[in-house]
Formats: C-alpha cells, sequence, structure tokens
C-alpha cells in the first residue's frame, strides 16, 4: 500500500478529464426524461416541470481534454464547500481534504493519465461512495466554471434565495447537493449550475442529469438581464472520467420592481430588487472566504443584516489566530490546522485569503478588492505565458522540499490559497 507522503506527491500529477457536451448526450438526457415521464403516467402520478430544451456548450462539444491535478481539485472542493456562517460545518473544507489525499489512483507512468479513483476509495462502502462522488461533483463544477467560465465567486443558491432556515444547518452530504450561483465581478456572467457526481456508469450520470432538470431552479430577473443554467455531472469511471455539461436555457420576461426576492413557484423565483440582491452575493462570497481562511467573527460582519438574525454568532474552541504566510503570489492571512496522525507523519493544512483582498473584504469594500485581485491575475498571466503553448488557468501548484517535510501550495485566482505539509 503506498504511503502518506506517496499519496501527497501523487496530488501534484497532472491527470486528464473528459469534458463533453454534445447532441448524443442531449439524446441520452431526454431518453431518459421521457422514460420518467412514461413511469409517472402509468402510476398515474403528477410529472414535474422538466427543462426539455437542452443545449450544448460550444466550448467542450462534443469533446475537450482537460489536465487537472487531484490537488487543485481539492482545493475546490474546500472552497466552495466553505459555509459563509460559523458552525460545525466549517470544518468540511479541512475534512474532505484530508478524507481525499489518498483517493486518487497513483500514476505509474511519465505519460498523463486518467484521472482515476484509487483502489482504496472504489472498495469504501455504498454511502461513503456517494458522499465522494458528490464531494467531487461540487469540486469539479467549481473548478471548470473558474477555469473555463471565467467566475470565480458562488454562493449556494438556498442561501442566494433567501431559504436561510434551511441553510443554517445543512450538511455537505446526501444524495443531493445544492445548487450553485456563479458570477464575475461586475455580474456580466451569471452562471446557476446543478451540480451532480457518481462512480456507477454512464447511465447512472444521465440519469442524474435528468434529475437536474427538474431541480435547476428558474429565475427570472428585471429588464431583461439573462443568465446561463447549466448542470455538470462528474462521473468517475474505473478507468477514466468524464464530465458531462449542459445548458437548459432560460425565458427571462420583464416584472416590477416589489422586494429582493419572490417566490412564485415550486422552483420558480422572481429578482425584484437587482441591486439588493447583487449586494447580497456579494456580502455573502466576502463571508465564505473569510472563513475559509478562519476568520469567522469578520465573516458575519459581512452578512446582510436580515440574514444575522437568523443566525446568532457563537464563540467556539476551535476558532484559531489568524496566521501568515509567504508566497509567490503574496502574503496570505489565515489558519494551519494540525491534523492527528498514529503514523509518524504529522499533517499540517493551512487555508489562507491573499492579505491585500482580506484586508479589503473585512473593510466590505469590493471595489478595492476586485482591484487587489487584478493585479493577483496578471501574476497568473505573466505565469502562464512563460510556459509555452500552454492554456492560461486560474490555480497554480507547486510543491517545496523543507528539510524532512514536503510542502504543496495551490493558489486561485479568487485569492485563496491552500498548503498541505507532511512532516
Amino acid at each position: 500500500m503506498p504511503t502518506k507522503l506517496e499519496w501527497l506527491s501523487a496530488l501534484l500529477t497532472e491527470r486528464q478529464i473528459r469534458i463533453i457536451s454534445s447532441n448524443q448526450l442531449i439524446s441520452e438526457v431526454s431518453s431518459k426524461q421521457n422514460d420518467r415521464i412514461i413511469k409517472l403516467r402509468n402510476n398515474g402520478k403528477n410529472i414535474p416541470p422538466m427543462k426539455n430544451n437542452l443545449a450544448i456548450v460550444p466550448r467542450f462539444s462534443p469533446e475537450r481534454p482537460v489536465n487537472i491535478s487531484p490537488f487543485q481539485l481539492l482545493h475546490a472542493i474546500g472552497q466552495i464547500t466553505t459555509p459563509p456562517i460559523q458552525n460545525l460545518v466549517e470544518f468540511c473544507s479541512t475534512w474532505a481534504i484530508v478524507r481525499y489525499i489518498w483517493a486518487f489512483r497513483i500514476p505509474t507512468s511519465s505519460t498523463i493519465e486518467d484521472l482515476r479513483l484509487s483502489d482504496e476509495a472504489r472498495e469504501i462502502d455504498f454511502h461513503q461512495k456517494g458522499l465522494l462522488s458528490d464531494q467531487v461533483g461540487v469540486g469539479m463544477a467549481k473548478f471548470l466554471m473558474t477555469n473555463f467560465m471565467g467566475v470565480n465567486k458562488s454562493v449556494d443558491v438556498d442561501y442566494a434565495l433567501n431559504d436561510r432556515a434551511k441553510y443554517a444547518n445543512i450538511q455537505p452530504t446526501g444524495t443531493t447537493i445544492p445548487d450553485y450561483l456563479f458570477h464575475d465581478d461586475s455580474f456580466i456572467n451569471l452562471y446557476i449550475v446543478e451540480c451532480k457526481g457518481n462512480q456507477t456508469s454512464r447511465k447512472s450520470a444521465y440519469n442524474q442529469m435528468r434529475r437536474g432538470t427538474e431541480q435547476v431552479p428558474s429565475i427570472t430577473f428585471p429588464n431583461s438581464k439573462r443568465y446561463t443554467s447549466l448542470i455538470i455531472a462528474t462521473c468517475m469511471l474505473s478507468d477514466c472520467t468524464e464530465i458531462y455539461i449542459l445548458d437548459p436555457p432560460e425565458q427571462n420576461k420583464n416584472i416590477d420592481k416589489i422586494k429582493k426576492v419572490k417566490k412564485v413557484g415550486q422552483n420558480e423565483w422572481k429578482i425584484i430588487d437587482p441591486k439588493k440582491f447583487e449586494d447580497d452575493l456579494n456580502s455573502l462570497n466576502r463571508a465564505k472566504l473569510l472563513s475559509f481562511s478562519g476568520a469567522h467573527e469578520e465573516a458575519y460582519h459581512q452578512l446582510p443584516e436580515d440574514y444575522k438574525e437568523k443566525k446568532k454568532l457563537s464563540q467556539i474552541a476551535f476558532e484559531k489566530s489568524i496566521e501568515r504566510s509567504v508566497n509567490g503570489f503574496g502574503i496570505f492571512k489565515g489558519v494551519t490546522r494540525k491534523i492527528p496522525s498514529i503514523d509518524r507523519n504529522a499533517i499540517e493544512i493551512f487555508q489562507g485569503l491573499h492579505e491585500d483582498v482580506f484586508n479589503s473584504y473585512i473593510k466590505s469594500d469590493e471595489t478595492e478588492a476586485i482591484f487587489h485581485l487584478k493585479d493577483l491575475r496578471k501574476i497568473f498571466v505573466s505565469k502562464e505565458k512563460s510556459i509555452q503553448n500552454k492554456e492560461i488557468f486560474s490555480y497554480d501548484i507547486s510543491k517545496i522540499q523543507e528539510g524532512e517535510s514536503i510542502i504543496i501550495q495551490s493558489v486561485c485566482m479568487d485569492g485563496t490559497m491552500l498548503q498541505i505539509k507532511i512532516t
């Protein structure tokens, strides 16, 4: 069995995934929709609303190979699963990172291999498999939206649409992961994403996407402002990993201003006050990233006032002092957690946010934060352009040998950093 150090080193090795958005995929999902309709009719049950005007996403059509390192995926999982409100769930980002260090197959050759789960990961029990699949599915969606759609900010749709009572106690487990709303700094690019994941079969992934056509919410904005709906399903097969992505387009209508958000159907929402909606999304994103870096009290103060009423700040024993870490991208502020181990390896995980962005978010200064993020992104572009024919990605990873320690760092264009140190 590989050692923990071997698994950690393997996290840096790039693997290949295949992103698929094709007419054949539309046909497969549509077939699942028809099967569902026939079954419900035969049983005398109501047919739920389904988005059946499925479309391909051109940049991935019909298929596009993409390289990704498992460590980039772990970074994405940790970032997107961190809630903006301080509670026990905030351990989920660290927990997922530690749990899945061992989950990916160690490469056996010098060529780029397909991303595959390790034998140990494929042999765990059914419920644990479902949890792993869900987490990887969400992390993969975050990775793709950041790298290819140019949107670094993400908020849980339940939270964005003010379903606060449900979100306050949500756990990142189970068979369904909530939708996410992704957007860029200017809200020009806005996406509603339904995330799926499985390690069973392609047919299971198609059926998950069929369920996604019933689950992805319809949101109507005033003044014909548009967004894009996406369903992203990650299928981790025994010999490869495939990502299926489709776009069920929406028809937006003009509406009158009444308040920020109004629910008009089982899964339909109208955005009445777009300025309030966008301001709240920015507030929630600031809270989410400050929580990722361990600044829980500061994160709480970023929440919109009506959200604070639903969740009071509590002091908890595992709150830690903010530390600083320096690398080629600058100074990062965050927290380090030491993970107990029964062997001789000591594991330390640092989660942080670029210091300038961190300080801007504490001041609730979005304009200043965007300025610093643009400077950070210039470093990414400069580094990537120095490598001939390499596509510019939004995650940069590096490995450092420091005495008896191995340090792996990942920096993302959203200002977050993840570091794992094993001694």
